[in-house]
């Protein structure tokens, strides 16, 4: 019998890669792995259910939880969705500097 996969899906506004910050984002080198860094964390926030981080772009959790696997948030990212730890911080560093994402403690406040 053949196992039942799951699908899940992320609703992008149409005009997504209209938005400035995405504009922004597509100028830096390597910006093709940037994007798809963020829609891969997108994806990978589905699977989880505290919040760490949110997203300001599509108004909707973007989960993600540190389970201390690896050194840093970041190495455990890049693990987990197989792309480099640098383009990854990379990515969370813009994410952050332009309200793309906010983090979270625990208790789902902001970090100070």
């Amino acid at each position: 019998m053949a196992s039942k996969k799951k699908y899940y899906w992320i609703r992008l506004k149409n005009d997504f890669f209209s938005d400035g910050r995405i504009k922004k984002l597509r100028k830096i080198d390597d910006s093709d792995t940037y994007v798809l860094i963020y829609l891969k964390l997108l994806l990978l926030s589905i699977k989880n259910d505290k919040s760490l981080i949110y997203s300001s772009l599509s108004d909707d959790f973007v989960v993600l939880i540190y389970e201390s696997l690896e050194n840093s948030f970041e190495e455990e990212i890049a693990m987990k969705i197989d792309e480099e730890e640098d383009k990854v911080k990379k990515t969370i560093e813009f994410l952050l500097e332009y309200k793309m994402m906010i983090k979270l403690n625990e208790k789902n406040s902001k970090y100070k």
